[in-house]
C-alpha cells in the first residue's frame, strides 16, 4: 500500500461481515427480486445488488431508520453492531445472516506527512493508533 499509494497504514480492525435486515423473510436469492434495499453510495455494491434483482437505493446512514419506518425502503445491509447501534431491530422484523461482504477499517496517514515528523511524534502517533485499535475499533 505504501509503495502503490503513498499511504501508510498505522493499524486496522475488523468491521465484520454485512448482513441484511428486511420487512419480509429472505431465504433465497428469489426473495431479493425487486427488494427495495438501502446501500451506501458505493457503485460496485449497487451494481451487484441490481444484478441479483434487487432495487437498490443509495442513501446516507442517518436516513435509514426513518426510511425503513416509513416504508420508503424495505431492507438495509450492515454489520450487526451497526444494525444494533442504529436500532434497526425496532423497525425491521427479519435478519438474514448473508455475510455477503466482509470489511475491515484502516487507520492511515500520508507517508509524506509521516516523513516530516520527528521520531518522538511518530511514536506518539503509533501509540495512539494502537490505543484506538484496542477493543475492536469502531
Amino acid at each position: 500500500m505504501l509503495k502503490a499509494s503513498g499511504v501508510r497504514i498505522l493499524n486496522w480492525w475488523d468491521r465484520g461481515p454485512r448482513h441484511v435486515t428486511s420487512s419480509k423473510p429472505i431465504q433465497t436469492l428469489e426473495d431479493i427480486k425487486g427488494l427495495k434495499i438501502r446501500l451506501p453510495e458505493i457503485k460496485a455494491m449497487e451494481v451487484t445488488w441490481k444484478a441479483m434483482g434487487a432495487a437498490p437505493t443509495t442513501m446516507a446512514w442517518s436516513e435509514v431508520y426513518t426510511s425503513l419506518e416509513q416504508n420508503v425502503i424495505e431492507a438495509q445491509e450492515n454489520p450487526i453492531p451497526f444494525i444494533y447501534g442504529g436500532r434497526i431491530h425496532e423497525v425491521q422484523k427479519y435478519l438474514a445472516l448473508t455475510a455477503h461482504k466482509y470489511e475491515y477499517v484502516t487507520l492511515s496517514m500520508s507517508d509524506l506527512t509521516w516523513s516530516k515528523l520527528t521520531d518522538e511524534q511518530r511514536e506518539i502517533i503509533v501509540q495512539a493508533a494502537n490505543a484506538a485499535t484496542e477493543g475492536d475499533g469502531i
